[in-house]
């Protein structure tokens, strides 16, 4: 599996040569052929920058360089034709944050066409009526767009509610997608729409609320990788492995198949009228997904293209290693359409539970099933939130057969034990955390809060959090975790706000991929005069100050002058104990103590 690259920081050589100039000239030459990003430069396009649009840069981009665009709305659509990058130099074209640099209304963000060696990173796409953001091969069809990756782009609430993509490809080679969200999309368009599109990965992305679907893979589409994301509420076929295209838009013009040797592991799907679609494919692989509560169907089976002295029917495709965790809502488990060839299917070692109705969980599939299981429940370790790891019971683990993929969703090596799980997640016999606590005590004016860790791994962070009941925890603090360690380590925080009476204290261990879990719960008990911090307002007063966070049994306040005479003693409760007013029209302007039995105050008082 390729990796992301890092940001592109471009750079320059700074240091003149020491050589005579005919030397100079050829030895610049030769740099810049064989090593472009020495000569890189950064184009900066936004309001007061060089260039309005990324279209009013892209002329002057050379490989290596990098179109850097700046927080805005960007409401014109910019066409980009013919940029070329080389290998190892890329051209970037990335925004200083995702979150800000947002492609707004018309009928696309951008649109590049016969492109080559360019990354797009840090975009979002907004509201367009056509399709977010566009890459074809202008219609070329022999020479495709090759060597893109787009990385980090928000797509979100498409304007249109046709057949209107958030990224539409059309005969793209040698392409990532990579961590990469689709929000909310047309009623009858894709996340991401493949036509004729070779060699490409999409990988950790997230889709949400899709219309027709997250992924279309078709028109001859082939050798994709589709690994590694969420999907909840992905349409009507959340991954329609294949389709229906029209004759002229095929690439290659005779391809036999709709897509053909499409990967699909380690994905999660949450509901969707139908998961998974295979339509006019063969030699798809769907492997160790995890598949909650699909609507009607689990998988179906299609053929839309239609045309026998070309076309191969669906079939030769696999679906293994995965857990359908779903309700008696579906009508059938498989949807089989003409001209297909279910029976070529191989169907192994999936997990089938109805949780509505165990007993009924078998399912009906066009062929005999080797080694399922079936009617057990996977045990999530939080199925509630989402968290669909298997718990360390779960009979998901070691029940899987061996593929030829090796990490799961969070990245960690498949297999774990003897041999592969089931789903998404490969249960991690090794916590990434062994530590002992929490350890409370009481502290002055506060609790402590310790814990030690005796090894670590992969840890990010530990978040302190508190509770008065156990159903609602706050968090009070976040501590930074050591990574990877053997050595025992100790940590402590101080919670300087406790409650009075019993609180709960737990710690939330989090690595760097985002999982997570819990320590056990400890219990405490603490008594305290002064609860609150207390504070003083307005200072400087004039007419008046108040005092607050009182703690009710707190009676007794002394004001002083700068002299050390008292001016009036407080023995009253006031507020509930919550809040005194103090008003001072009498008192001279100057300097002035409050005090408490816990605490001292310096006022002034203006004229």
């Amino acid at each position: 599996m390729k990796s992301a690259s890092g940001r592109h920081k471009p750079y320059q050589l700074c240091k003149p040569f020491k050589n005579p100039p005919c030397f100079k000239v050829l030895f610049t030459f030769f740099l810049m052929i064989f090593y472009p990003s020495l000569y890189a430069t950064t184009l900066e396009v936004g309001q007061d920058k060089t260039y309005a649009s990324p279209a009013q840069a892209a002329p002057h981009a050379m490989p290596g360089d990098t179109i850097l665009i700046f927080p805005g709305i960007y409401t014109n659509i910019d066409i980009i034709s013919n940029m070329h990058g080389q290998p190892g130099s890329y051209i970037y074209i990335m925004g200083t944050d995702a979150e800000t640099v947002i492609f707004q209304g018309g009928s696309q963000g951008m649109h590049f066409s016969q492109v080559s060696y360019i990354q797009i990173s840090d975009l979002s796409f907004t509201l367009h009526t056509g399709n977010g953001l566009n890459i074809d091969d202008a219609g070329t069809f022999d020479t495709p767009s090759h060597h893109i990756r787009i990385i980090n782009c928000h797509f979100y609430n498409m304007g249109a509610q046709g057949n209107n993509d958030f990224l539409k490809m059309s005969g793209v080679d040698d392409f990532e997608v990579l961590f990469c969200t689709f929000i909310n999309g047309a009623d009858g368009g894709s996340g991401i729409d493949m036509v004729g599109c070779h060699n490409g990965e999409i990988i950790e992305c997230r889709f949400e609320d899709m219309g027709s679907n997250c992924i279309q893979a078709k028109g001859g589409t082939q050798f994709i990788t589709i690994a590694q994301n969420y999907f909840e509420n992905g349409g009507a076929r959340t991954l329609n492995l294949g389709g229906s295209t029209g004759l002229e838009f095929f690439r290659p013009v005779d391809a036999p198949f709709e897509a053909a040797d499409i990967d699909v592991y380690a994905n999660v799907f949450i509901g969707s009228t139908a998961p998974i679609a295979y339509v006019g494919s063969v030699r798809v692989q769907v492997v160790n997904n995890t598949i909650i509560n699909p609507g009607n169907w689990i998988v179906r089976i299609l053929q839309e293209t239609v045309d026998t002295s070309r076309f191969l029917p669906c079939g030769d495709n696999d679906f293994i290693n995965n857990i359908v965790y779903y309700s008696s809502s579906i009508s059938t488990h498989v949807n089989i359409g003409p001209d297909t060839e279910p029976t070529t299917f191989t169907f192994s070692n999936n997990l089938w539970y109805r949780h509505t109705d165990s007993t009924n969980s078998a399912p009906a599939l066009p062929v005999m099933e080797t080694d399922p299981v079936i009617g057990l429940n996977p045990l999530f370790v939080e199925f509630n939130n989402n968290d669909f790891r298997l718990s360390e019971n779960s009979p998901a683990i070691d029940a899987g057969t061996s593929t030829a993929f090796s990490v799961d969703h969070s990245g960690n090596t498949v297999p774990q034990g003897a041999a592969p799980d089931i789903g998404a997640f490969e249960y991690e016999s090794v916590l990434p955390v062994s530590f002992l606590g929490p350890f409370l005590e009481t502290g002055e004016h506060s609790i402590i809060v310790r814990w030690k860790t005796l090894t670590e791994q992969n840890n990010d962070y530990f978040t302190v959090e508190k509770s008065q009941d156990g159903s609602e925890w706050i968090p009070i603090e976040v501590v930074k975790g050591n990574d990877n360690t053997q050595h025992v380590t100790p940590y402590k925080v101080y919670d300087r706000e406790p409650w009075n009476g019993k609180s709960l204290y737990r710690i939330k261990q989090t690595d760097f991929n985002g999982l997570y879990s819990y320590s056990e719960i400890a219990a405490i008990n603490y008594t305290s005069h002064f609860n609150l911090p207390v504070s003083v307002y307005p200072n400087p007063f004039n007419s008046f100050f108040t005092v607050t966070g009182l703690d009710d049994k707190l009676e007794r306040m002394e004001l002083f002058d700068a002299m050390g005479n008292s001016i009036f003693i407080n023995n009253k409760n006031c507020s509930d104990g919550i809040e005194c007013i103090f008003y001072t029209n009498a008192l001279p302007p100057g300097i002035y103590y409050l005090k408490g039995e816990t605490f001292v105050k310096k006022l002034i008082k203006h004229d």
